[in-house]
């Protein structure tokens, strides 16, 4: 049963990416096993970290197989499930795949949105979701500033230092 448009990879990119490197392909609509859910995708994060996806070496994400769908984190709507945490409905963001249909197992990654939150969805992939939260202990928990200090962000341009950046100011720091 087709209906799943997914990327996948089909090259190695070696230097710059390239447009052949992918493929748009239909795929079947996964089948939940057990411990998994079926997301419809609404939204995917293309983060700087899927680059490292596309190398044969294992970083802190698994590579893709040649032929694989990328992974990527994802936000959208549980279609079914076969974890007890989780029911069809239920809005959820996680480490999915790029494709409309994800299957996955959930983990510390993944979490319930609140249905009735104002936020868009899509938010759960940036301030509310991995970039804010890295941005935020990253920061706080660890950097650890006191109002009137400096803080240079060296990445600054990006999601997670311009979070950063924002945080700095409102602690009071100069930035």
């Amino acid at each position: 049963m087709a209906g799943n448009k997914t990327l996948v990879l089909v090259s190695r990119p070696t230097g710059m990416l390239s447009e052949s490197n992918f493929a748009v392909v239909d795929q079947d609509i996964p089948v939940p096993e057990d411990g998994q859910i079926i997301v419809r995708n609404h939204f995917a994060s293309l983060d700087p970290g899927i680059r490292k996806t596309l190398a044969e070496t294992n970083t802190y994400w698994v590579p893709t197989p040649i032929g694989g769908a990328l992974a990527a984190n994802v936000a959208g709507e549980v279609i079914e499930s076969r974890h007890p945490d989780f029911k069809a409905g239920d809005l959820v963001t996680g480490t999915g795949q790029l494709q409309e249909y994800s299957a996955f197992a959930p983990g510390p990654m993944c979490r319930k949105i609140d249905p009735a939150s104002t936020l868009p969805l899509s938010a759960s992939l940036g301030i509310t979701g991995a970039t804010g939260l890295t941005a935020y202990f990253g920061l706080l928990a660890v950097g650890d500033p006191k109002p009137g200090e400096t803080v240079l962000v060296s990445g600054a341009a990006g999601a997670v230092g311009s979070a950063v950046g924002q945080i700095a100011k409102i602690k009071g720091c100069r930035t």
